[in-house]
C-alpha cells in the first residue's frame, strides 16, 4: 500500500523534472533568439565585414569599437589591407563598405567607366593633412610647395633650396598601393608622374620608425599618424593659393586645415557597394556623424565633416 509520504515525494520529483525542462526550454529560445537577432539585417542588427584603409587604422579602430558597444547585436569584422585591397574589393563587389583615404585612381575610374559603374555613394568622415615630417634635430623648419614639386617630379634637390642642409636628405613614405603614396602624388606632384626616388615601406610604423632612426630623412604621413609624437616635428609649408597670393608656412594643425591654410589636404570617407540605407550605411553614418565619434576625432588632431569648430582670432 503506496503510503501518502511516497505520493508527495512523486509529486515534488515530477514539479522539478517540470522546472528544469522549461528553464532548459527558455534558455535554448534564449539561444535561438539571440542567433537570429544577428542573422536578420536591420539598421543596427546582422553581420557585416567593413575593409579599412591600414593607414587609417590607427585613427579608426577606436571608432569601431565605439559602434560594437552600441550595437551589440551587429556581428561587425573589420579586415585592413592597402588602399589598392580596399577599393578592390569594393569594385569587385565583395566588400558593402570601405574607409579609405583617396578617391579612385586613374586605372580604377576607367574600369568603371568600361564596365558602366557609376561612381559609389559615399559619407565623408574627415579631413586630415598630408604632412611632411622629421625627426627632432632635423635643421630643416620650412618648406614650400613648389620646391617640393621640383624636388619630386624633376633632378632638382632640397639642397639647392636649403643651405642650412648638409647632406640631401632621404624621402620615406608608404608604398605605391597606400592611399599615402597616392595623395603625394596627386597634391605635392600634382598629379604627375613622382620621379624621385623613395624610400618606401608597407606599413605606418616602419617609415616612422626609419624617420627615428634616420635624422637626415624626410617622412611623408597623415598628421593623425605622428601627430603628438614628440619623436618628431611636423613641417609647416608655404604656397601659393588659387589666385596667386602666397600664403605663408603655417603650423600644421587642424586650425589651419579648417580655415584652408594648408596645402595638401586629404579627405577620408566610408564607401558604399549599394546606394541604399541598409546596415552598412548606417555604420558608415555612426563613424562620420554620431557625437561620441566625431568629438574623439576631433580630439585626435583631425577635422570631422560633421563637428562644429569655434575658432578664436589672436591679435
Amino acid at each position: 500500500m503506496k503510503t501518502k509520504n511516497s505520493y508527495m515525494l512523486k509529486i515534488s520529483t515530477f514539479a522539478i523534472l517540470l522546472i528544469t525542462a522549461a528553464f532548459f526550454l527558455s534558455s535554448c529560445n534564449d539561444k535561438k533568439n539571440e542567433v537570429s537577432k544577428k542573422d536578420v539585417e536591420t539598421m543596427n542588427s546582422g553581420k557585416l565585414t567593413a575593409y579599412c584603409d591600414n593607414t587609417l587604422v590607427d585613427l579608426m579602430d577606436s571608432t569601431f569599437q565605439m559602434y560594437r558597444s552600441l550595437y551589440p547585436d551587429v556581428e561587425l569584422t573589420i579586415e585592413t589591407g592597402t588602399a589598392r585591397d580596399v577599393m578592390s574589393n569594393l569594385l569587385s563587389g565583395k566588400a558593402r563598405v570601405i574607409i579609405i583615404a583617396r578617391d579612385y585612381l586613374h586605372d580604377e575610374d576607367s574600369l568603371m567607366q568600361k564596365f558602366d559603374v557609376k561612381p559609389h555613394a559615399r559619407e565623408e568622415i574627415a579631413d586630415d593633412a598630408l604632412c611632411f615630417f622629421t625627426g627632432r634635430d632635423n635643421p630643416l623648419d620650412t618648406l614650400n610647395d613648389a620646391e617640393i614639386y621640383n624636388v619630386l617630379t624633376t633632378n632638382k634637390k632640397f639642397t639647392d633650396y636649403y643651405k642650412i642642409l648638409k647632406a640631401e636628405p632621404t624621402i620615406v613614405t608608404c608604398d605605391q598601393n597606400s592611399s599615402i603614396y597616392a595623395n603625394l602624388q596627386r597634391l605635392p606632384a600634382r598629379s604627375n608622374k613622382i620621379s624621385r626616388k623613395l624610400i618606401v615601406f608597407s606599413t605606418v610604423d616602419s617609415v616612422k620608425q626609419y624617420v627615428k632612426n634616420n635624422q637626415n630623412s624626410i617622412g611623408v604621413l597623415y598628421l593623425h599618424n605622428v601627430i603628438r609624437n614628440l619623436d618628431f616635428k611636423t613641417i609647416p609649408i608655404g604656397y601659393a593659393d588659387s589666385t596667386g597670393k602666397y600664403i605663408t608656412p603655417k603650423p600644421v594643425h587642424q586650425a589651419y586645415i579648417i580655415q584652408g591654410l594648408y596645402p595638401y589636404t586629404v579627405t577620408f570617407s566610408a564607401i558604399f557597394l549599394e546606394d541604399f540605407k541598409n546596415l552598412p550605411f548606417w555604420f558608415g553614418a555612426f563613424i562620420a556623424r554620431e557625437a561620441i565619434v566625431t568629438r574623439y576625432l576631433k580630439e585626435a588632431g583631425v577635422v570631422p565633416k560633421f563637428a562644429k569648430f569655434t575658432l578664436i582670432n589672436e591679435d
